[in-house]
């Protein structure tokens, strides 16, 4: 980008600051008052004159960069440390809120106490000192885990992104409006923010373990590794990617942790300023996306999942992706435009259209558990929507990683373009079975779902064929059809359970031979150097097959494979519930899920 900045630099401005360089060399007398200490920050980067217009100058908006004003100037504390520092200490004196900077002026937020939380997603934390001390830290490459530079998508400016008519303050009242002073042992990152042991912790644990949970892509060129090269420039963005790590740190725990209690901080701090960006109209469209991601994948890996809090948030999610005009986005002209903002460039285009996808899947998930589903029905109820996401978003890593990304990358992606092609519509089967299961069985719906379950298995006949047979070696493409096989068939035992078809002899004898084919695709997606296990849609099959199977040995193979706790901890307490009460409906199975069931809750019991 730096390249791009220097190239575009007016050769006249060149000049003129070199005729002032041999002036000041020749002695003689100064005659303009020097360099404006009002220029954006930008411009004083690349020692280029500013024109000081507010809120962009006119050079960043024609070069189309990120005009930093003035007072972003980082203090001497956010600077990137030597290798040879060790982890940095505040002053006693120094106030709590000194310790992080928020970017913009509207959007600056002083420390408050958990007393002043009026709603929360978890128990008050206890007052406690979460800050380890550590006499030294080996740096390792702390700034290396996130990139240097900043994504193609991420250049674009505030004027594009402030598109978004009206919005009530009290439309985000549900998210709670507190930001907090983090851990006193820190390190800064360019965004200002400062991180100590644990959150350097958590983003380890984003890039390694985190991220393979959301993608079969090989996690360092995936979409959340590009989120967090975002996340590294945007303090919101980043202290939700810190939220969902610190808390899948300790998810196993039944006990509140203290990463637990850090997560919950950065949590509401993220809250205060997504509701302050989307309300005041700050932040770009990318950010804002980012966050509504992530504030899904938070709220749904809970204990206990609220479905009010996730039916609030699947409507606004809806309302901020309407004000987008998602199908013009999605447009195969490419003349997109948002509002009355010039059209986005590609890489712009394509990173909202992959987030869109991935809210979209993240709302399908939801709408197994009894939740959301706003977004998902929206998106289905619109005639060849999804596929036009889908496609307009293919090229999304490549133009946004530009020449960094690998041609290794590129070719996996051909290889496994079509199988995505398939999860894609999965997701879209997936959402239909639901809908139809808490609907009711209606002899059109059903029609048209088994219309599709054949199409499916016509479309990607080659697809079940590599992976049913035992010739080819397992590689990476083939433990990923394996994975999206293995979901078919899943969806396909829901299908039975929620029409309860199952009981009669030849659809039950239909279902015992799904079981059977989808527990060999997930046997051959799990047994290989390249496998999906951790993948967060084949382990919602592998818990389905483990609701489904009367075999001990089966659902103990399932039980070693499920590493999400919530699905863990489902499958326990639906064994339990089935060996008292018999087999129990969908219903149960999603209450179970969210984590409100109780011995005492009626059961939906299904005869078999």
């Amino acid at each position: 980008m730096s390249g791009t900045a220097d190239a575009n630099t007016d050769p006249a401005m060149i000049s003129t600051e070199s005729k002032e360089t041999g002036s000041r060399a020749a002695g003689r007398k100064r005659n303009n008052p020097g360099r404006s200490k009002f220029g954006c920050l930008t411009c004083r980067t690349k020692h280029v004159k500013c024109d000081e217009q507010l809120p962009v100058c006119r050079r960043c908006q024609r070069l189309g960069l990120t005009c930093q004003p003035y007072w972003l100037k980082p203090t001497s504390a956010s600077k990137k440390p030597s290798p040879q520092l060790k982890l940095l200490r505040p002053k006693e004196s120094v106030s709590p809120g000194s310790s992080m900077s928020f970017g913009c002026p509207e959007s600056a937020h002083s420390p408050a106490s958990l007393d002043d939380v009026t709603e929360t997603w978890l128990d008050e934390p206890p007052n406690m000192d979460l800050a380890v001390r550590p006499d030294s830290v080996d740096l390792d490459d702390i700034f290396a885990i996130i990139a240097n530079s900043t994504s193609p998508a991420s250049q674009y400016q505030h004027g594009y992104s402030s598109c978004i008519d009206e919005a009530e303050t009290d439309a985000y009242a549900w998210l709670p409006q507190v930001s907090y002073t983090l851990s006193t042992s820190h390190i800064p990152l360019p965004n200002s923010l400062v991180l100590g042991k644990s959150e350097i912790a958590a983003i380890r644990h984003y890039e390694t373990v985190f991220a393979i949970t959301q993608t079969s892509k090989d996690p360092q060129w995936s979409l959340p590794k590009l989120l967090l090269r975002q996340a590294s420039c945007n303090t919101m963005v980043m202290h939700f990617a810190l939220a969902i790590s610190l808390h899948d740190l300790d998810a196993q725990y039944d006990i509140q942790t203290d990463n637990q209690v850090l997560a919950h901080r950065h949590f509401l701090s993220g809250s205060s300023l997504f509701q302050s960006a989307v309300v005041h109209h700050g932040g770009n469209h990318i950010d804002i996306l980012a966050c509504f991601y992530y504030i899904y994948i938070y709220m749904t890996r809970r204990k206990m999942v609220d479905k009010y809090r996730l039916q609030m948030l699947s409507q606004k999610t809806l309302d901020y992706i309407n004000k987008l005009d998602l199908e013009s986005l999605a447009s195969v002209s490419g003349n997109a435009k948002i509002g009355n903002q010039v059209a986005p460039n590609a890489a712009i285009r394509t990173f909202l259209c992959r987030l869109v996808l991935w809210l979209y899947k993240e709302d399908v998930y939801c709408s197994f558990s009894g939740c959301a589903g706003d977004v998902a029905r929206y998106v289905q109820e619109k005639p060849n929507l999804l596929k036009a996401i889908w496609e307009v978003s293919r090229p999304m890593l490549q133009l946004n990683w530009g020449a960094e990304y690998p041609e290794i990358q590129c070719i996996k992606d051909m290889e496994m373009s079509h199988v995505v092609d398939m999860t894609i519509e999965l997701l879209s089967l997936r959402f239909d079975v639901t809908e139809m299961g808490h609907s009711g069985p209606n002899h059109d719906v059903l029609q048209d779902i088994e219309a599709k379950f054949s199409w499916i298995e016509t479309k990607y006949f080659a697809v079940f064929g590599v992976v049913t047979s035992a010739t080819p070696p397992t590689t990476e493409s083939v433990a990923f059809a394996a994975a999206a096989v293995a979901i078919y068939y899943a969806i396909r035992l829901c299908y039975y359970r929620y029409t309860g078809e199952s009981s009669g002899q030849a659809q039950n004898t239909a279902a015992e031979q799904c079981l059977a084919r989808l527990l060999a695709a997930a046997q051959r997606a799990t047994s290989h150097a390249y496998s999906h296990s951790t993948w967060d849609g084949l382990q919602w099959a592998l818990f389905i097959g483990g609701i489904e199977t009367r075999d001990a040995i089966h659902r103990d193979w399932i039980m070693g494979k499920l590493t999400t706790p919530r699905f863990k901890s489902a499958l326990r307490t639906i064994a339990g519930v089935e060996s008292q009460s018999g087999k129990v409906g969908m219903q149960t199975i999603s209450t179970i899920l969210r984590g409100s069931y109780s011995e005492a809750m009626p059961l939906t019991i299904q005869v078999s």
